[in-house]
């Protein structure tokens, strides 16, 4: 496999096409890491649609949202439409859930923030999806994308739109 342009962190997996696990997902996850040199990318759609070739491997794409001051203490809704194939959440470097089972990519991404990690007026999200072939990336509605009270959709915040996108390690076709 060759080296994508704009691809910095990039690796080749080995084609058994098993997920490396999260071994750098400290770093990507962190509020404070810089992604300004990743491309943009609009979610939901296919990654592979709009910037890569191929979706295969594994992907990161981060948002910065800022929230009122009256959620600060508060457990959070995160709700992150549909994803392929298997995802890691993280909410200003913690994880807040990750997606198990048989097919994963079917189901809507639901996580709570725990109120002890809203901190702060301004959130990290940071999300490390992996898609082991086909068309990957994140799917649905752009209202099935947001960020609220836990139980009051009155104060949703969209998180439709543009997101920071890492194809981080790809993967070569068998």
């Amino acid at each position: 496999a060759e080296k994508r342009a704009g691809s910095p962190g990039w690796e080749q997996l080995p084609t058994s096409h098993q997920d490396p696990g999260p071994d750098d997902a400290e770093r990507l996850a962190a509020p404070d890491f810089d992604d300004s040199d990743w491309a943009l990318q609009s979610m939901p759609s296919g990654y592979s649609q709009n910037i890569f070739r191929r979706s295969d491997g594994v992907f990161w794409v981060r948002r910065k949202v800022t929230i009122p001051e009256s959620w600060i203490g508060q457990p959070l809704e995160l709700r992150l439409a549909r994803i392929r194939q298997t995802d890691i959440a993280f909410v200003n470097g913690h994880e807040v859930g990750r997606s198990a089972g048989e097919n994963p990519h079917y189901v809507q991404r639901n996580y709570t923030v725990p109120a002890e990690q809203v901190d702060t007026t301004e959130l990290t999200i940071a999300v490390r999806i992996f898609d082991p072939g086909g068309l990957g990336g994140v799917f649905g509605s752009p209202a099935a994308m947001y960020i609220q009270p836990k139980g009051n959709a009155d104060e949703r915040i969209s998180l439709a739109g543009p997101w920071r996108l890492l194809n981080h390690m790809a993967m070569s076709p068998d």
